[in-house]
């Protein structure tokens, strides 16, 4: 992997796995994830939730590209990032098909 590569998708993993950190903390001292919602600009939370996919997808290329490998720390929070962003992309998918189902047998 080139090396501007690299850190671009680091810098950009790093970032989503901030403001994921930060949406959380936040939800846990303001009463949950909804309270937390109503407060960000739209516009900022769209940009957070479509972020989750390319987020999983450059962790994981991270990932595989051995990337931290002489770092344990760093190498368990990006193996904590892939799995996080993996595991949201994956509940949104069932819940979006959920969702589909309902209002499918609604009408």
């Amino acid at each position: 992997m080139a090396p501007g590569l690299r850190w671009t998708l680091i810098c950009f993993t790093a970032l989503m796995s901030l403001a994921a950190l930060v949406f959380w903390v936040a939800a846990a001292f303001m009463g949950g994830p909804r309270a937390v919602i109503a407060q960000i600009d739209i516009t900022a939370m769209v940009l957070f939730t479509m972020g989750h996919l390319p987020a999983t997808a450059s962790s994981v290329l991270l990932w595989r590209a051995g990337t931290f490998a002489d770092n344990k720390p760093l190498r368990w929070a990006l193996l904590v990032s892939a799995t996080y962003f993996t595991l949201a992309c994956i509940v949104s998918v069932f819940g979006n098909a959920l969702a589909a189902s309902i209002l499918g047998m609604l009408t």
